[in-house]
């Protein structure tokens, strides 16, 4: 598919390349942030980001929270719920 034919298409869908690349780091850096294997340095670098702050800067938009916040809570949710019993 030529850039010309896949620009019209994903402006007949009211979205762009940069949007749908945007979605995709924002979901990819939730999942590396759920496995706490992962060190936030080498998530910003998995996902694309040079440097440490600009992932800070676009996790804030996404989330409007800190990767180490998101990642305390919801890996402290994470733990409860698996470390629940079911009667």
């Amino acid at each position: 598919m030529s850039d010309r034919i896949l620009q019209r298409r994903l402006t007949d869908e009211n979205t762009s390349f940069k949007l749908l690349l945007t979605q995709a780091k924002h979901e990819q850096a939730l999942e590396y942030l759920a496995d706490p294997s992962l060190d936030i340095k080498e998530v910003a670098f998995l996902i694309g980001y040079e440097d440490q702050n600009s992932f800070y800067r676009a996790f804030r938009i996404w989330e409007d929270d800190t990767p180490s916040n998101w990642r305390a809570e919801h890996l402290g949710a994470n733990s409860i719920s698996e470390n629940a019993t079911i009667y």
